[in-house]
Formats: structure tokens, C-alpha cells, sequence
């Protein structure tokens, strides 16, 4: 989360809950505060996100924060990032306020945005291929559940250190959606959610049908991104870019990024198009065709079976009958992992990349 001058309420040395003590503040922003904290029963250090309490008296705005707690904790995913617990706490000054507060695991890296800002703005096609596909994977069982992410961007992937490897751990689910249940949909009517330059045609529109397609999209710009070190749409005004993502295809990725093969050009052509019914059916479907193209996008790097063996911990199978996403046109294509288990050792670039951050 950026720093922000926003004040907050609460700091060092206070103790949430009668358990998490804050120890050192992270960043403070319009929306919440973040801090490390130590885990008074298990003695373990943990990140405890704080909403600020100016906003607590803006019901969406608490009832998006609670749900960020309720999404990340209903798939476990290594890279779906862990909340460990919420609850509230008394704000130490005003008139009985209660301000809501999230208990997660403390990360330690940078977000791909900022590895991106940092360091080259591009990857090699490979690198990119073998850092998302477990992204898609994590987005495929969230689907299953039926929730949405809607706001999938650079900022939300955090690069870290997982099973021994590096790899991106999904951020944020204060935007998703989730599509069952007895619970309402916490949106304002007709409000434009999430980033719009990662934003699908049919959330820009306001589109009421918003389901995993559009989650696939997000992905897609991504995944552009990071291969061709620019986004497939750029304009100086909101209006020009919303006018774009609805009315121009996207260019392909080719030609802003030379190097990147074919086969990766025609997944990421695919992941975006403006016609929902034309994109891959679910996120399984993304994760095999990246898959399937990365012996191409791996220039003398692991073919396709090594790098399925390498991330077989991630990896998931196809969608069981009732599980895909309800409002996808059709399930997920037959297949399954293949056999195999363990990891390798970080291959030549994961190394790179990690000693670089």
C-alpha cells in the first residue's frame, strides 16, 4: 500500500483486540493503515491492516473492508495471501467508535508494480509466463467459489518468496464480488470499480453480469504488460481510455514485444477481446494455454512437463461438475496435472529476479 500523510488513530505500542500489539507503522493511506504486529499468544509477527476511522460511518466502505477478510479466507492457495483473523477495536479517541481491523501474514518483498519501477519495466516472456500461471491458478479457485477479484493489477500481485521460490501472492479482495449466497453484492449502483486500465469492457460499461471473464482480462493486461513494458491501451484521459478498452482491440502483443512467440501473441489476444463469449471459458483454460505455450515462451528454459513439475503444487485440475464459474458460457476443456511432485531448484532467472529485488 503507498504512503499516504493521511493521520491514523492508531500506532506503535497500542494493542488491538487485547492480542496483536503494533509495532512499527508500514504505510498510512486514505483507506487503511498497515503495520507490523506481534501475535501476543503465538509470539509470531504479523501485518494488521487498520480502516481508517474517519470511514467507519460509510457503511460500503466497512462492508468492503470485512469482505476482504471473507474472500481471502475461503480458498487456500500459496498464492492467495493469508488473513489470519479480523475484528475491532475501540478507536482511542471519539465517541465509541469500533474500527475494524484485518490480522495477515506478514509478506516480505515488493509488489510487481514496484519491481517493474524499479528494475525493467519488461520481462522475458518466459519469466512472465512461469510468474502468472500460478496467478491463474489461484484466480481459478476463487472462481470455483464464486468469487471475483475485479481489481487485478501490478499493485495487487506481491512478489515474495514461496515454497522456497519466488513467486506473486494475490493482494486486496476489498473489490471482489461474490456471485452466491444470501449476502448482497457491497457496490455502489453504476460506480466504476477497480483500475480501469486493467478494467474489462464489461466493467467499464457497468455491466451487472460481471463474473471470472472479467478477472481473465485483468490478467491478460497484465500479462501484456510485463512482456511488452507498456499497457495495450494508453490515453490521457479517462474518457479516451474507457473509449478504447470498448471500442479498439487490443494491439498484438508481438508488436510491442518482438521477442515474445506466437503462441503466447494468440493466449493474450485471446484473454482480450472485448466479447466476453470469446475469451478462454475459465481460468483453468488460461492456465493450461500458458502452459501449453511455454515451451515456446521459455527460450532454453524447462519444457512444458518440467515447468507443469515444478509448479504442480499450484497447479489445479479441471473444475468438478457444479464447481466452474456458474455464468461462464462453458466448462473448463477436459485435462488434468500431470503426474509428478517436488519442486526443482529456482531456475537461472527466478534466482535473478529474487536477488534483485
Amino acid at each position: 500500500m503507498p504512503s499516504d500523510t493521511t493521520p491514523a488513530l492508531f500506532g506503535p505500542g497500542q494493542t488491538l483486540g487485547g492480542r496483536y500489539r503494533l509495532e512499527r507503522a508500514l504505510a498510512h493511506g486514505s483507506v487503511t493503515s498497515l503495520f507490523t504486529a506481534r501475535d501476543l499468544t503465538s509470539g509470531s509477527e504479523v501485518a494488521v491492516k487498520v480502516l481508517q476511522p474517519q470511514l467507519t460511518s460509510d457503511e460500503t466502505m466497512v462492508q468492503r473492508f470485512l469482505q476482504e477478510a471473507r474472500c481471502a479466507t475461503a480458498v487456500s492457495h500459496p498464492h492467495v495471501a493469508v488473513v489470519l483473523g479480523s475484528g475491532t477495536e475501540l478507536a482511542p479517541i471519539g465517541d465509541g467508535v469500533q474500527v475494524p481491523y484485518l490480522v495477515e501474514e506478514l509478506l516480505h518483498g515488493q509488489t510487481l508494480r514496484e519491481r517493474l519501477v524499479s528494475g525493467n519495466p519488461r520481462l522475458p516472456a518466459g519469466e512472465a509466463v512461469e510468474l502468472l500461471v500460478p496467478v491463474a491458478a489461484a484466480l481459478e479457485l476463487l472462481h470455483r467459489g464464486h468469487i471475483i477479484h475485479r481489481d487485478l493489477k501490478p499493485e495487487n500481485l506481491f512478489l515474495t518468496e514461496i515454497g522456497g521460490r519466488p513467486g506473486l501472492k494475490l493482494l486486496d479482495f476489498g473489490l471482489s464480488k461474490v456471485k452466491s449466497g444470501p449476502g448482497r453484492v457491497v457496490t455502489r449502483a453504476r460506480s466504476l470499480l477497480g483500475s480501469p486500465l486493467y478494467s474489462s469492457p464489461e466493467q467499464l460499461r457497468g455491466d451487472d453480469d460481471i463474473d471470472g471473464r472479467a478477472d481473465q482480462w485483468s490478467l491478460g493486461v497484465v500479462l501484456f504488460e510485463v512482456v511488452a513494458g507498456r499497457c495495450p491501451f494508453r490515453a490521457s484521459t479517462l474518457y479516451e481510455l474507457i473509449a478504447q478498452v470498448l471500442d479498439s482491440p487490443a494491439p498484438p502483443l508481438d508488436t510491442l514485444a518482438p521477442d515474445a512467440p506466437p503462441e503466447l501473441t494468440r493466449v493474450v489476444a485471446r484473454m482480450l477481446d472485448r466479447e466476453k463469449r470469446r475469451r478462454f471459458p475459465s481460468m483453468y483454460a488460461v492456465q493450461e494455454a500458458l502452459l501449453d505455450c511455454s515451451g515456446h515462451a521459455l527460450d532454453n528454459g524447462p519444457p512444458t512437463v518440467e515447468l507443469r513439475q515444478q509448479l504442480t503444487s499450484v497447479l489445479v485440475g479441471p473444475a468438478l461438475p457444479g464447481t466452474s464459474d456458474p455464468a461462464a458460457d462453458s466448462a473448463a476443456p477436459e485435462g488434468g496435472n500431470p503426474d509428478g511432485s517436488g519442486s526443482r531448484p529456482r531456475s537461472s532467472w527466478l534466482s535473478r529476479l529474487w536477488r534483485r529485488r
